[in-house]
């Protein structure tokens, strides 16, 4: 039984060691430090593997070992970073353009290439509600339709809370005063307490989320505000 236990243990790294092996011959084969999403080895998605080797990196779920081993395989952190953030934005523009303008992306969801799309918006709106994105990247996302919260999963509710988005663009650049004006009214039209809707909650949740956006972050950005 113990021997047993001890296997069970170790295959989760040999897995990894195998798919690090399949990065290294993909390299090799292809005489290139670029791996795309949509890479493949001997009939392996290694280009899958490498993206989500790099999220759970960025989100501390490697342990340090793993890490080791990418950077002596070449993989750079910040150059991932960024070839993640200019692809993920491509797909989402994609994914907008097949949902007929819907920007909402499931969590846990994957593009028909491949890529973490779910995973990717959970990282990218987590990294921009914690400072870490740049003025440029949040150009480039709200110009794409992507906000730092998402909106809810629910249809129905949805339909609500892009209308609420649209009325946000559409004034987040005016004086304080005003934008304050404008969602106090915007939250008293959708709050619970006043409205039974079953899209309420949600768009209660949606416009919390967007509060510190909306009234408190500077707009356009600048690399001052990040």
């Amino acid at each position: 039984i113990a021997a047993m236990v001890n296997i069970a243990i170790a295959l989760p790294r040999y897995e990894w060691d195998v798919w690090y092996g399949r990065l290294k011959a993909y390299k090799e084969e292809h005489d290139t430090e670029d791996v795309p999403v949509t890479a493949m080895i001997h009939g392996q998605a290694v280009g899958e593997w490498m993206a989500r080797q790099f999220l759970e990196w960025r989100w501390g779920g490697l342990d340090k070992h793993k890490q080791e081993r990418l950077l002596v395989g070449g993989v750079s952190l910040e150059d991932e970073y960024s070839k993640n953030f200019a692809l993920g934005l491509m797909e989402f523009e994609r994914h907008t353009d097949a949902q007929e303008g819907d920007t909402f992306v499931k969590d846990g969801e994957f593009t028909p290439n491949g890529f973490p799309l779910g995973s990717w918006a959970l990282s990218t709106r987590a990294a921009w509600n914690r400072g870490k994105l740049g003025a440029d990247q949040k150009v480039l996302l709200y110009s794409s339709g992507f906000l730092p919260v998402a909106h809810p999963a629910k249809a129905n509710s949805r339909t609500h809370t892009l209308r609420i988005e649209v009325e946000l663009r559409s004034t987040r650049e005016m004086a304080l005063r005003e934008r304050e004006d404008t969602f106090r009214n915007l939250v008293l039209r959708y709050h619970p307490s006043r409205h039974r809707g079953k899209y309420s909650d949600d768009c209660t949740l949606f416009l919390a989320g967007l509060r510190a956006w909306y009234l408190e972050e500077e707009w356009p950005p600048t690399d001052k505000s990040r």
